[in-house]
């Protein structure tokens, strides 16, 4: 199931609308959150397990508030969340279970929620200020980097940084740091063999985010808000939509980032995207789903590499 999340300042009510991929319909449903609401950024991600759907729901009402809410039986949990977090960052899921939070108008802050342990990290500060950026993760490195946005002036230059995903020794799947392949930037490191079952290190965090050096056409990663599409090859992304340096864009470069190797592709977006908060759900390994904007979703099909364009009326319940 795929969700789209709206709410107004001034308001206590949360919109849901949720795309129900098997039968291709789009579901409204209100949500009163008794607190009211400050910006109308929402942000969230989602999780999906053999017990439910889960909507991970990060709120500005003065100061950050945070919830689950289970779809199915509509229970809603407050959750905690450090005074640290930025308001309005980018949320973003990195693993099945760990979301990072990516600083906001007036954070340079980067975060990880870990759900299967209601936990925070501190990651560590970026070099500036970063509205809408995005991340991607490297597997084959145990790399995130963080990429495109804007500072509070407006500037969309801003380089690459990462930092290094560092699990507990004991959980089985540790990154050796010591040992294993490198990277153009020096990066050592094993594989993970399971990243959803184990924590990240306390020992190693908070940590310096580093900045990449540049490599050919990395310009083309500086957008805002785009739509990030895990590709079937490793550490493969499509990054489609959201701002550019010229503005909103239906473009898609091809990012292969254990090489540095990118792209302008020949596909664009079929539509623009109208969401501050776009997420993407895979479905039986061969589509991606993501919100255009209230009543338009689009897919992407893994086999032929074609996006489509899902209109349906809202039906509200």
């Amino acid at each position: 199931m795929l969700f789209r999340i709206c709410g107004k300042s001034g308001s206590d009510e949360l919109e849901i609308l949720s795309f129900i991929i098997k039968s291709e319909e789009i579901v409204r449903t209100k949500l009163k959150l008794f607190k009211f609401l400050e910006s109308n950024e929402i942000k969230y991600v989602n999780h999906d397990s053999l017990e439910g759907n889960s909507i991970f729901i990060l709120v500005n009402v003065g100061k950050n508030y945070f919830f689950s809410f289970e779809f199915i039986t509509k229970k809603l949990t407050e959750l905690m969340i450090p005074k640290e977090v930025g308001l309005s960052p980018t949320f973003q899921k990195l693993t099945k279970n760990l979301f990072i939070s990516i600083g906001g108008p007036s954070s340079r802050c980067v975060h990880i929620y870990d759900m299967n342990i209601n936990r925070w990290y501190y990651i560590g500060e970026l070099n500036s200020i970063r509205v809408g950026a995005y991340s991607v993760l490297i597997k084959e490195y145990n790399i995130v980097y963080i990429c495109g946005g804007k500072n509070e002036d407006g500037d969309d230059t801003l380089e690459i940084e990462y930092f290094k995903l560092v699990f507990e020794e004991d959980s089985g799947a540790a990154l050796i740091t010591s040992s294993g392949g490198n990277n153009n930037d020096g990066v050592s490191g094993n594989p993970l063999n399971d990243q959803n079952d184990c924590s990240l290190s306390e020992s190693f965090y908070p940590t310096e985010l580093k900045k990449k050096k540049s490599f050919k056409n990395d310009f083309l990663l500086r957008k805002s808000q785009p739509v990030v599409i895990p590709l079937l090859q490793i550490d493969s992304y499509l990054i489609c939509g959201g701002d550019n340096i010229f503005g909103p864009t239906k473009t898609c470069v091809l990012y292969e980032a254990a090489k540095d190797f990118i792209y302008l592709t020949n596909s664009e977006l079929p539509k623009f995207i109208y969401t501050l908060n776009p997420i993407t759900v895979p479905y039986k390994s061969s589509n991606y789903y993501f919100y255009s904007d209230g009543n338009a979703v689009i897919s992407y099909s893994y086999i032929d590499g074609v996006f489509q364009i899902i209109e349906k009326d809202v039906i509200d319940i």
